[in-house]
């Protein structure tokens, strides 16, 4: 299914192309860390948000906190400015795609927690501007980004799907599992939204296929 692209939308299409697209990932765990290196590792400029200054303060060192991610890897990317990371939220309106990775605890009734993608949303919404892509990346239940991001991101009056895009991130383990999982470039993830039946970038992102409206693709993070 063909959608009508907005202006802004294929700006954004035209930076990641370029290789221009600033990548923001907020949080500096287990999920961003990994993500934001290999993004950076691929050419695309990254901010990295964390409100824990201690890792923001070991990144801009070019220094690792994470077993699997070695310092040898951080530090070039620091030294080139691919990488840069700050505390400071109020600059997420400078990246153009922004990746949410915070955590989801699991509540004493099993069920994920979702302060944290509130709070999130909510400093993203501050900042937000037409023709961003925000996809949440954090493990959480189907319905998340419309039901409890949605509203919260269109309070200042800016619409999804329509002034910016919104998706979330599924991990595909099958595919993981099969491949060198060391290195997040070999990670797949299908990638949802209901306005994102997605151009081809150089992020590749194939369209597999539409379910109830929402347009699925699998999402190769890296230039392979």
């Amino acid at each position: 299914m063909s959608i009508e692209w907005p202006a802004h939308g294929l700006k954004l299409q035209a930076r990641i192309e370029g290789g221009t697209a600033i990548i923001g990932v907020i949080g500096m765990g287990y999920v961003g860390l990994p993500l934001a290196v290999a993004f950076g590792e691929a050419g695309c400029p990254v901010l990295a948000f964390d409100v824990d200054q201690a890792k923001i303060d070991a990144l801009e060192a070019g220094e690792s906190y994470i077993k699997h991610i070695d310092a040898a890897r951080i530090a070039p990317l620091v030294k080139t400015e691919k990488l840069r990371a700050t505390a400071d939220l109020a600059r997420l309106g400078e990246a153009d795609v922004v990746l949410i990775c915070v955590p989801t605890p699991l509540t004493r009734h099993l069920e994920p927690d979702l302060k944290y993608v509130e709070s999130t949303t909510r400093a993203i919404a501050k900042t937000l501007r037409r023709g961003q892509l925000v996809i949440l990346e954090s493990t959480t239940y189907p319905g998340t980004t419309a039901e409890v991001m949605q509203p919260i991101l269109e309070e200042a009056g800016l619409v999804a799907g329509k002034d910016f895009f919104l998706a979330r991130f599924i991990f595909d383990r099958g595919t993981a599992r099969r491949r060198n999982v060391g290195r997040r470039r070999n990670r797949d993830h299908l990638l949802a939204g209901r306005d994102l039946e997605q151009r081809r970038a150089e992020l590749r992102i194939e369209e597999v296929r539409d379910v109830e409206g929402a347009g699925f693709v699998k999402l190769h993070h890296l230039r392979r």
